[in-house]
């Protein structure tokens, strides 16, 4: 149909390309669907077709064109076909990031400034293009970015990749976003099996890179800021120990003391909260 694009299926047959079929034990044939017996029938699922398999049996076939690795599927006599299992593909587009990290887990290469750039912005491009990540892409990009994260985390000055690229922050704290999309869950729970403290990790390491940053602020004229992703928020403020007389955008917090304290001694034992939003408003 040239406004729908449902293509005109024969008798039983249904899907918007007329691969399925209604009935859990009929398979596409060119006659229509038809039923198979002591087996799951051949059909049409995540962009794969898989074969048809005897009951209790698992069959392991070609990940979906764009990915390597293989998909797996179980039969079952009581439930016909279960959910494929994509977790052990990964899109062809991520297998230069996968010797890499391959690499550096064995030694070969070590992490360096200008390797640490380019993996960040091809992981950003990736997982911005790339419509639905599986379990090993999720692994992948999580112990890559762990690595990045702890060479960051090692450096000071303007040797902190943030002062060589301007969106460099931007673009891990979206990359981490991606990989903990809700639409990952099933991939994020067989991740955690394989290494239970992959993402507490990762997110300790944010919090180390971020007290990276504080340290050096001052010398890398690293101004605060603010980065929110759908999962993640990121940012980087200042708490100020002076007290301004009458500026409405603070306010002081201060700590118990004595009933007898002098103004100074509480100014001294107080901080000022900077205001929420540190950003000026848009005039419109």
């Amino acid at each position: 149909d040239p406004v729908s694009g449902q293509c005109q299926c024969k008798p039983g047959v249904i899907g918007q390309l007329c691969d399925s079929c209604a009935h859990q034990y009929a398979e596409v044939t060119e006659q229509g669907c038809q039923v198979v017996y002591k087996s799951c029938p051949k059909s049409f699922d995540s962009n794969i077709w898989w074969p048809r398999t005897g009951f209790g049996s698992l069959v392991e076939v070609e990940c979906p064109t764009g990915a390597e690795g293989k998909a797996i599927r179980k039969c079952s006599e009581q439930s016909g076909w279960g959910a494929p299992d994509l977790f052990n593909c990964t899109h062809r587009e991520m297998l230069p990031l996968f010797k890499d990290l391959t690499q550096l887990q064995s030694g070969d290469i070590e992490m360096t400034s200008y390797l640490t750039l380019k993996t960040v912005q091809h992981l950003y491009e990736l997982t911005n293009s790339v419509e639905d990540l599986y379990g090993a892409d999720i692994l992948l990009i999580s112990r890559l970015l762990s690595r990045v994260l702890q060479y960051e985390t090692e450096q000071s000055g303007f040797n902190l990749s943030h002062k060589q690229e301007r969106d460099f922050i931007k673009q891990i704290v979206n990359v981490a976003s991606r990989i903990l999309d809700e639409e990952n869950l099933i991939s994020l729970n067989k991740v955690r099996h394989l290494d239970s403290d992959i993402f507490v990790g990762l997110l300790d390491l944010f919090k180390t890179y971020g007290t990276t940053l504080a340290r050096n602020r001052l010398d890398t004229y690293t101004n605060p800021f603010e980065i929110t992703a759908p999962n993640i928020m990121f940012g980087l403020d200042t708490v100020d120990s002076i007290v301004s007389e009458g500026n409405p955008q603070y306010r002081v917090q201060e700590n118990d003391g004595t009933s007898g304290a002098s103004r100074l001694e509480r100014v001294m034992e107080s901080v000022i909260i900077p205001k929420y939003n540190h950003y000026m408003r848009d005039a419109a």
